[in-house]
């Protein structure tokens, strides 16, 4: 029975993980002074090989180039006839021009299609018409015009009439109550779908997508279309949404379009898992539906069945003060299938200082963290945030009336600062009305960083508050800098770029410290922008939401071309505030994404529970903010745990090791005491057999071994060449021109290799080199003795740490222990 489920599980998951090498690829027509990292040239070589690939490389690793050299190469292959690249509005010419640095002489061939010009609504159907009949290759698109784009109605009429008949085919073989009921509504949906657009049907007059001619469709930031609709059948299950955004279930039919006649598809992304544990899956849907479907995983249950599992785990509630328990699909099992079907369509790279090439990252060494004391009006509206929520919980309200959701953005905008809310404060009464003390705060740090380092560049990001004619954070922290003596000219918002031209200029300033201060929200800042060089500090005023977002406005500054050999990032956390659950919520996202990026790079678990030390991070500062004693105890503790889990499982892998090696060292040992026998003897030997050979016999021997190598390259066998010294030697198999070398046989058995590069045209140098072998045999015993003495050294070590015992099980129980009495007594207490 184990056999015959083995095999029908490496029948239905048997995937190898897949590699590539990109050191072959010519790349013909590349700028010249351009030089590709290895990575870039891997995964170039990934999309040639693939017709459907998800870039996910760290933010500023250079995504752009290696998408614009995939769909180059395409092109010049024949692969391709036209492609179209979508691109975030904010960074279209930016990429349509990173396109033609790296292909010079493509720009005939090219057409930057924009917004406000081309796709302008008197010209669009001008602007299609001109693609579709016209020669360009290359087509650069933004979000905005690329989302108007619409598929034909008689396409739309085949994909419903077509989902109508997979829908049926499934509800017949279903053998699930469950699913069966979930397949029907599905099916009930479309039907009507397909009768509404039936009865309106009329042909198109616009040109449609379906119509342009396009073979292969690369996305950039391609997370921002990740919301596709997703049917499962899971109840309160948190971060999980049915119904999907109209852009992305837009891309996905032009996707299928494109896939179902043999196109090609690349997704760029630093960030492929942003919010939700169903991002991996929407990738997958986008670019490996077909081995999904081979695989049993298309539909979304199957998908969770075989890799996620859902987690009961203790939450802080919106109140930031008491804490409430969530389910949600936190955790993997089945990672090494996982990671093996998603190589197939994954090309993930991390840059990082340390890499084998010349990556020259700016030295980070760790958070500033500044704790900001509350003022009494956030107190008063964190008081009155308690009472609405327990007010909702127990149903005193209607959703009309209150709700969580509006409990967040409101307890999210009192943690920067009350005054966001002035006109909807209720019923509190405030003493103080200066508020701000985490913007004064930031304008301090910034005054002096500003004044310590001349010359260099800042950020403060803020989603909240951004500017308006009433209060808001931004003109308050600009207003507190140049109180600080921060000249006003220094100080821009990007909001204030309402053009490509002029966010080009603000950002051309701030690369070349014309401009020294940049204050600005992740979506209009964070993605996408070049403004590292010389950039030394970033300011994060309030929490996103994702931890996305985070590596985002982070990937501004720790990116390769900044200047500064040290950066800094600081934090701005109100204690006791809503910067709890903001931080927590990125602690909870940060956990998936966290085991899926171990997984990727590093030796595969077959399940991953443990948190990165980026969700540890969150941790300790979402304790940092909380107020409440028995929570804060709860989420330290928590912490601790985490960290313990770590060492434990590290300390587990380091005792399994040295349990194998006390098993293979004595067989170690046996294997060098009959080494050390065999070079007694054959030392021995060589004193018996030494003798004098004169030059020309020594010349003569060392030209007709350097004749024969050369014309061994590839051999099916190892060369017989001479005997020297009463020992036999041979040119061996695996010996190539390049790196030559001959074995000394020995009569004893033994083989010695003699490396004999650079004596191409030195015959003495033959033999002196084997003399050389020959003469070092009386050391070799002594040499072995002290191999077989650090053996023993190492085998009693290894015995004693065995001994020991993991020290970690302990800490591991009693804290899992704590953490069962403080959710008991929250239980309680709630």
């Amino acid at each position: 029975m184990s056999k015959a489920i083995w095999e029908a599980f490496s029948d239905t998951f048997g995937y190898n993980v897949c590699h590539f090498d990109g050191s072959y690829l010519e790349l013909p027509g590349m700028n010249e002074d351009i030089e590709l990292y290895s990575y870039q040239r891997n995964a170039i070589a990934h999309g040639l090989s693939k017709k459907n690939l998800l870039l996910s490389h760290s933010v500023g690793s250079g995504k752009t180039w290696v998408y614009s050299a995939i769909a180059y190469e395409c092109v010049r292959l024949g692969l391709s006839k036209r492609v179209l690249f979508v691109v975030p509005n904010n960074t279209l010419e930016q990429a349509y021009e990173a396109f033609l640095t790296l292909y010079p002489g493509a720009r005939e061939d090219t057409f930057l299609i924009t917004p406000k010009k081309e796709f302008a609504k008197a010209v669009r159907q001008d602007t299609l018409k001109r693609i579709s009949e016209g020669e360009a290759s290359f087509i650069f698109m933004a979000y905005s015009s690329f989302d108007m784009l619409k598929m034909s109605k008689l396409y739309q009429l085949k994909k419903l009439d077509d989902e109508i008949t997979v829908l049926r085919h499934e509800i017949a073989e279903s053998k699930s109550r469950t699913l069966t009921r979930m397949l029907q509504t599905q099916l009930d949906k479309v039907e009507k779908k397909l009768e509404k657009l039936e009865e309106k049907y009329e042909d198109d007059t616009d040109i449609c997508f379906d119509s342009l001619g396009v073979d292969f469709i690369c996305v950039d930031e391609a997370h921002n279309y990740k919301n596709i609709s997703i049917n499962f059948n899971y109840d309160n299950i948190v971060g999980l949404n049915k119904k999907g955004s109209k852009k992305a279930d837009d891309l996905m039919d032009k996707v299928l379009f494109v896939r179902e006649r043999g196109g090609r598809i690349v997704m760029a992304t630093g960030t492929p898992l942003t919010n939700s544990l169903s991002d991996l899956y929407v990738f997958q849907r986008y670019l490996q539906s077909d081995d999904m479907k081979l695989s049993k995983i298309f539909h979304f249950n199957d998908w969770v069945n075989a890799f996620a599992e859902p987690v009961t785990e203790f939450a802080v509630d919106v109140d930031s003060v008491h804490g409430k328990f969530q389910t949600r699909f936190s955790r993997f099992h089945n990672l090494p299938e996982l990671m093996a079907i998603g190589s197939e369509i994954i090309d993930f790279h991390q840059t990082k200082v340390g890499d084998d090439e010349d990556i020259t990252l700016p030295r980070f060494e760790g958070y500033s963290d500044i704790l900001i004391k509350k003022t009494k009006s956030q107190t008063a509206y964190m008081d009155n945030i308690v009472k609405r929520t327990e007010a909702i919980r127990l149903r005193k309200v209607t959703r009309d009336e209150d709700n969580l959701l509006l409990i967040t953005i409101q307890g999210r905008m009192a943690a920067v600062d009350t005054r966001l809310l002035q006109n909807d404060l209720r019923d509190i009464s405030s003493e103080d009305k200066l508020g701000g003390r985490k913007i004064q705060a930031c304008a301090k740090e910034m005054a002096e960083v500003y004044y310590k380092y001349p010359g260099t560049t800042q950020i403060a990001f803020s989603d909240i508050g951004t500017p308006k004619e009433d209060f808001n954070v931004y003109d308050e922290l600009k207003k507190e800098l140049i109180k600080r003596g921060v000249k006003e000219e220094d100080v821009k918002y990007i909001h204030e770029a309402d053009t490509e031209a002029k966010r080009a200029k603000i950002e051309a300033d701030f690369n070349k410290g014309k401009l020294r201060i940049l204050i600005g929200s992740t979506m209009k800042l964070g993605t996408g922008t070049n403004v590292q060089d010389r950039l030394i500090a970033i300011h994060h005023l309030d929490v996103p939401w994702k931890p996305a977002d985070m590596v985002q406005r982070e990937g501004r500054i720790i990116r390769q071309g900044n200047m500064n050999e040290k950066v800094f990032i600081y934090r701005y956390i109100t204690e006791k505030s809503f910067d709890a659950y903001s931080y927590q919520i990125l602690q909870v996202k940060q956990r998936f994404i966290s085991q899926f990026l171990m997984g990727h790079v590093g030796e595969v678990g077959r399940s991953e529970a443990e948190i990165g030390d980026a969700v540890l991070n969150y941790a300790e500062i979402k304790a940092l903010a909380l107020g409440n004693g028995s929570v804060k105890e709860r989420i330290e503790t928590e912490i601790l745990l985490s960290k313990a889990r770590t060492n434990q499982i590290k300390k587990a892998e380091e005792l399994l090791k040295l349990s194998e090696e006390v098993e293979e060292i004595p067989d170690k040992i046996n294997k060098l005491r009959f080494r050390k026998n065999r070079a007694v003897s054959d030392g021995n030997f060589y004193r018996r057999n030494r003798r004098q050979l004169d030059k020309l016999t020594r010349y003569r021997l060392g030209a007709e071994a350097i004749r024969m190598m050369r014309e061994s390259d590839h051999l099916e066998y190892n060369k017989y060449v001479m005997i020297y010294m009463g020992f036999r030697i041979f040119i061996p198999i695996s010996m190539r021109v390049e790196a030559p070398y001959l074995i000394v046989n020995s009569h004893a058995g033994s083989i010695y290799n003699v490396d004999m590069k650079d004596v191409w045209d030195k015959p003495m140098g033959v033999c002196m080199r084997i003399d050389n072998l020959l003469n070092s045999l009386s050391d070799l015993p002594g040499e072995i003795e002290s191999d077989i003495a650090r053996l023993y050294a190492e085998l009693e070590h290894a015995k004693t740490v065995l001994a020991q015992g993991n020290p970690y099980d302990n800490v591991v129980i009693e804290l899992h222990q704590k953490l069962e009495e403080l959710d008991k007594r929250s239980q309680y207490e709630m």
